[in-house]
């Protein structure tokens, strides 16, 4: 779908490289080869055998080699950071014995998201602004607000306010671990609210000399919520690993809590900073791509070359959405509710050629909004999308009336029907994606033991 994408640099430098390797070892090969098994003349014969095409010929080696390798230390070095995985887990050890005992801090939760979305998938970049409404839902004022920023993905912040002016001052900013805390000039009082401004842009630069980001490409990008800030300490920026924390003198990490802890129910196992939100975006892109996110279209125009799309979802959902953008081609059906007297229309996004199970994607869309319309609940939205992105990643997910599904596990599939045990994976997957529209989008379990043995086997059933 994406080709070879943002990866031909890398490969083609490093092959440069090898080449200049390649031809020095060549020529010194030429200079010392002798016949026979006395090789104590080599060097003298070497030196008869240098001549000005030996001189060239080491020049364009040492040249090619070293400036490859210039160019590569350049993009891993300078242009991104090299890290090796000790020095991340030193890095994970250090934010948590820094931070953790923010853990406890009480904050006040996203209850609203209004954001524009810029996508540059040449550049492979992306901009956001826009703001979070807050709001306190604790019982006391809050004082404190802390707000994390995935540092994993390198965000550049051009601006980022709490509240109005001389509401909150910035009592820490921390880049390297992208944790800012702020205190509020008057304590947050129960039910009150303030909003959350910012200006992120995100751009991948040159390549990396290893994880290189396939979520911002060429032709399938998909990102989701992670890219946003969050409220509170990031637990699962931990040192996860029980003997890993024990060589750096962590206690092991406990297990997910039991499922009467009460504190550990306030949050859902997806989101420990929002329960349900209002949802708003508009998405731009290049003018040949699509882009799309959870919500009902508002409007569509072109300005400047590049596309916008406005999103609205009608209903409260998840803190937890996506924002795709790639060239498709668009497969319709319908499902007809005989129930609730509706249609409800599913589209399928494609890359142009991959038309091989889409029919078998959408019966088996129809199939579980028949089934779990039948025995759960009503069908919560008025229309059903899955989008194909790379198979760099070999999932699907389920967002509010949004599927991202990976080319790998259903688009380019080979089913043999006429072989009864060839699995119609592409009917199954697409059928336990929709069914979580019930199991994690009506109903969702605390951040507690067996939330996710809920959602995923009631799904998969």
């Amino acid at each position: 779908m994406n080709g070879y994408g943002h990866f031909l640099p890398a490969f083609w430098w490093t092959k440069l490289l090898w080449a200049g390797v390649a031809l020095l070892l060549l020529l010194a090969a030429t200079l010392l080869w002798v016949r026979g098994t006395d090789t104590s003349g080599r060097l003298r014969e070497a030196r008869r055998r240098w001549s000005t095409g030996s001189s060239a010929t080491l020049a364009l080696g040492l040249l090619v080699s070293l400036g490859a390798g210039y160019v590569i230390f350049h993009n891993t070095n300078v242009l991104n950071d090299y890290m090796t995985p000790k020095q991340g887990e030193k890095r994970q050890v250090a934010y948590e014995k820094q931070y953790r005992r923010l853990k406890d801090v009480a904050q006040p939760r996203i209850v609203a998201v209004d954001l524009n979305t810029d996508i540059f998938p040449t550049t492979r970049a992306v901009h956001f602004q826009g703001q979070f409404m807050l709001v306190n839902k604790h019982t006391r004022a809050l004082d404190t607000v802390i707000v994390s920023l995935p540092v994993e993905q390198h965000p550049r912040v051009r601006a980022l306010a709490l509240g109005t002016v001389g509401q909150a001052t910035l009592a820490l900013n921390d880049t390297t671990y992208g944790l800012r805390l702020y205190r509020l000039a008057r304590p947050l009082a129960p039910g009150d609210s303030l909003a959350l401004r910012m200006d992120i842009f995100y751009q991948e630069r040159g390549f990396p000399n290893s994880g290189s980001n396939t979520d911002i490409v060429y032709n399938g990008t998909f990102i989701n919520s992670g890219y946003l800030p969050g409220l509170g300490y990031r637990e699962g920026a931990e040192l996860s690993g029980d003997q890993d924390r024990k060589n750096y003198g962590l206690k092991p990490k406990p297990r997910m809590a039991p499922v009467g802890d009460l504190k550990a129910r306030q949050n859902t196992y997806i989101s420990d900073d929002a329960d349900w939100i209002r949802f708003r975006t508009t998405v731009s892109t290049e003018a040949d791509q699509t882009a799309v996110a959870p919500g009902y279209l508002q409007k569509e125009w072109v300005k400047d070359g590049r596309r916008y799309f406005t999103y609205v979802m009608d209903r409260p959902m998840l803190n937890f959405y996506t924002f795709l953008s790639a060239r498709y081609q668009e497969y319709k059906s319908q499902w007809v509710d005989s129930a609730g007297h509706r249609t409800i229309p599913i589209t399928i996004y494609y890359q142009p050629g991959h038309e091989y199970n889409l029919k078998r994607m959408a019966e088996g869309a129809k199939d579980a909004l028949a089934y779990c319309s039948k025995n759960f609940s009503p069908y919560q939205h008025r229309q059903l999308r899955i989008l194909e992105f790379p198979r760099y990643q070999s999932f699907a997910q389920s967002f509010a009336n949004t599927v991202p599904f990976s080319e790998s596990i259903g688009f380019i599939a080979n089913v043999n029907e006429k072989d009864p045990e060839d699995l119609n994976y592409p009917y199954y997957v697409t059928a336990h994606e929709v069914a979580h529209q019930w199991w994690a989008h009506q109903v969702i379990g605390g951040k507690v033991q067996g939330s996710t043995l809920m959602a995923e086997a009631m799904a998969e059933y």
